[in-house]
């Protein structure tokens, strides 16, 4: 808890450094925020200094993963994870508080069971259209009957590891879907994230899940999309930045990273969808937007300060932004600023 806590607004320390922090050098100042943090609360939160009633705080620690078997892997994804929801948190939290209409934006996914609904009715039309076709009794028709059914009643089992083994044309995206999404309802969970190895199919799996809930309803997120921004909407913009939606297809690159080295058309699209002011090193910005007509941003701000030293800089830049108009493009150079209309602000 101490690793959260001193991280949470400066990063995760290594440990020695922590210690040294705590105990060390740093003992005497960490104790004297320790007793003004209590001091604080004490005067406007005192609820805060008091355990929670039945909370046995010794029987959360037990269940620390690899804490008790001594698996420092374990402990250090556990403390990431639990990082990365503290984080995460305290953003939502200064959003709902400073931007309460993106915090609005978010909001309107549907639950976890009306996916389910909308599944089952879908798989339902399907078995209709295959009885009129006169196609119920093929092997291939009953062969994928059998994997659905299977999926379907695997997905009461307790939470774990699953493997499904299916040929091709066997079914297996909805058939796999129907295990997952009847999985997550049936044990409380809220979020289900589909994670493929081929780009190609990631986005054929999301026309396949658009077209069953609704391409609003489904957040696709992959190391590829900023090559097709138009698939996405404000909502699900905004659910990319920490996945808070209740079905994300992605493939196992992004789940590794976010957002890094984006094309600049993605910068561009990320910052006009946002409503962002862009400022840049790069002058290909300005290139896209008045050469190739992309569609801009609220205003770019271009710096060319080579070769001034970083006070006169940031002089400059703060000048800069604090006389800087929407609808303009401005370079930024050591002998001034200079100003240009975007094209479809003139």
């Amino acid at each position: 808890m101490a690793q959260l806590i001193a991280a949470h607004h400066a990063g995760l320390y290594d440990g020695q450094d922590l210690r040294e922090r705590l105990n060390g050098s740093g003992a005497l100042d960490s104790q004297r925020e320790y007793a003004e943090a209590r001091d604080a609360c004490a005067d406007h939160m005192p609820e805060l200094l008091a355990m929670p009633e039945g909370l046995d705080a010794s029987a959360l620690l037990r269940q620390v993963p690899g804490l008790a078997d001594r698996e420092p892997l374990a402990q250090a994804l556990w403390l990431r994870m639990q990082f990365s929801a503290l984080v995460d948190a305290d953003f939502l939290d200064t959003e709902a508080y400073l931007n309460r209409h993106r915090t609005t934006a978010r909001a309107g996914f549907p639950p976890m069971a009306e996916y389910l609904s909308l599944l089952d009715s879908h798989l339902d039309r399907l078995v209709q259209q295959s009885h009129a076709a006169g196609r119920a009794d093929d092997p291939v028709t009953r062969a994928r009957a059998q994997v659905l059914a299977d999926c379907r009643s695997a997905a009461t089992e307790p939470g774990g590891v699953f493997s499904l083994q299916v040929p091709t044309g066997g079914g297996k995206t909805l058939a796999s879907l129907a295990f997952v999404i009847r999985h997550a309802v049936h044990h409380g969970l809220d979020r289900v994230i589909v994670a493929i190895p081929f780009t190609s199919i990631v986005e054929q799996t999301a026309d396949v899940l658009g077209a069953i809930f609704g391409r609003d309803n489904i957040v696709e997120h992959h190391s590829q999309a900023d090559a097709s921004h138009d698939r996405e909407t404000a909502r699900s913009r905004l659910a990319c930045e920490n996945w808070d939606a209740p079905l994300i297809v992605t493939d196992v690159l992004q789940m590794a990273q976010a957002e890094p080295g984006a094309s600049d058309r993605r910068v561009l699209a990320l910052a006009r969808e946002d409503g962002r002011i862009l400022v840049t090193l790069d002058a290909d910005f300005g290139d896209l937007v008045f050469r190739h007509g992309e569609a801009s941003p609220q205003a770019i701000l271009y710096l060319r300060l080579h070769p001034m030293d970083a006070m006169s800089a940031a002089e400059l830049v703060l000048l800069a932004l604090d006389g800087l108009a929407l609808g303009q493009f401005v370079v930024c150079m050591p002998e001034g600023l200079r100003r240009r209309p975007l094209p479809q602000q003139r």
